[in-house]
């Protein structure tokens, strides 16, 4: 299923989540379950502490659900920064997403279940915190709302809690109480997987994107000194150069380029080697490089489209921008 920032099957350049799993909680033995209607359940999850950032920046969310409403319908998608089984979240969502025409019983079987990978890379990504110490397993929260007027859909859950972090409880937010597993409709955690960015990266995005801010730039692995990476720009087109631009400063004041048609993301001068030329094999730029064995404490990179020589008034594309901690 594809409805614009929904995909179904596994990560991939093609919706950009990723390209690391940052929580999973799939496990062979699942259940379908019926919240009260139109009920918000908070199901725990717990990022683990690594890297130089105490948070982590989630790209993608995987979430699995059955359904006997006929057609389709709306549901909600919340993160919270925080939630346990006795108080809850302290604060309110940190993200929510709400998501139109999701199918539900669409041949009119009886039921369907559906798998559904949500992608908010391209500026919707969220910002969650990791767990406060090595193996605390602080938790987060989420939550998927159906919204459907039979009140027949619900959550695919597993028996054992697999997920880093996962318990059998939860926090109804109609009724201001914790949940646990004994719950009649509910059985085990929520099957979910959250995506996100390579260790200690994050995404930068122009205030005003121009119409040529088109490319979408990935990286495979984290930056760090001496590590081979792949950095791969998707959207590439016939007869157009692409080149790795890297600095040490992300922009403040997001200048044009190519005439006002792209945007500068990181602050001249540039770090040699780059401009570095990448090759192009379909809709994708792509360039592998083995890095030096010292890195600044901030680097920051984007790829540019241009037309002809290499220069700001040749730019015809530009990418968003990767800060690399």
């Amino acid at each position: 299923m594809d409805t614009g920032f929904i995909h179904t099957g596994p990560p991939s350049f093609a919706n950009r989540s990723g390209p690391e799993t940052l929580f999973s909680n799939q496990q062979a033995s699942y259940y379908y379950a019926v919240p009260p209607a139109q009920a918000e359940f908070i199901d725990d999850a717990a990022f683990a502490q690594r890297g130089n950032l105490p948070t982590e920046e989630v790209n993608g969310f995987d979430f699995m659900y059955c359904s006997s409403e006929f057609g389709f319908f709306d549901a909600t998608i919340r993160f919270y920064q925080d939630t346990n089984c006795a108080t809850g979240p302290s604060t309110l969502p940190a993200c929510e997403y709400n998501l139109s025409a999701l199918p539900g019983d669409t041949l009119g079987a009886g039921l369907a279940c559906w798998v559904v990978n949500v992608d908010f890379s391209g500026g919707l990504e969220c910002t969650l915190p990791q767990e406060l110490t090595p193996g605390g397993q602080e938790a987060i929260g989420v939550s998927v709302v159906y919204l459907d007027s039979s009140n027949t859909s619900g959550p695919i859950v597993c028996a054992t809690n697999v997920g880093y972090g996962a318990t059998d409880c939860y926090w109804d937010v109609s009724t201001g109480a914790g949940v646990s597993i004994n719950l009649p409709k509910i059985v085990g955690s929520f099957v979910t997987t959250l995506y996100g960015n390579a260790m200690d990266s994050r995404s930068l995005y122009p205030r005003n994107p121009l119409p040529g801010d088109n490319l979408a730039l990935t990286v495979s692995t984290s930056v760090k000194g001496g590590a081979v990476v792949s950095f791969e720009a998707e959207g590439a087109l016939p007869g157009t150069s692409y080149a790795l631009l890297a600095a040490t400063t992300p922009t403040s004041t997001y200048p044009s380029l190519g005439g006002g048609v792209a945007t500068l993301l990181l602050t001249p001068p540039l770090l040699a080697p780059t401009p570095l030329p990448m090759s192009v094999s379909g809709t994708t730029a792509s360039l592998t490089a083995a890095l030096p064995p010292i890195l600044p404490p901030l680097l920051v990179t984007q790829v540019v489209g241009y037309v002809g020589p290499l220069n700001p008034s040749n730019v015809t594309q530009a990418s968003n921008g990767l800060e690399h901690h």
